[in-house]
């Protein structure tokens, strides 16, 4: 996961033009879709910035490729 997280998030943190938010650099529409599986009820677009929210999404989101 470190390695991942190193190479999104190489160029910059937290927003990049394509939409893809924090560490993980992760959609929008996809962390949507996830929430459920990872035990997140409701979230806002800014919890994609917090560590905590976007690893334990973004590790969904790993786990479906």
């Amino acid at each position: 996961m470190a390695a991942l997280i190193r190479q999104e998030s190489s160029s910059t943190f937290g927003y990049l033009p394509a939409n893809a938010y924090g560490l993980m650099q992760l959609l929008l529409r996809w962390a949507n879709q996830w929430r459920a599986r990872s035990g997140i009820k409701h979230f806002e677009t800014f919890q994609l910035l917090d560590p905590a929210t976007n690893i334990r999404l973004g590790t969904v989101t790993c786990g479906r490729l």
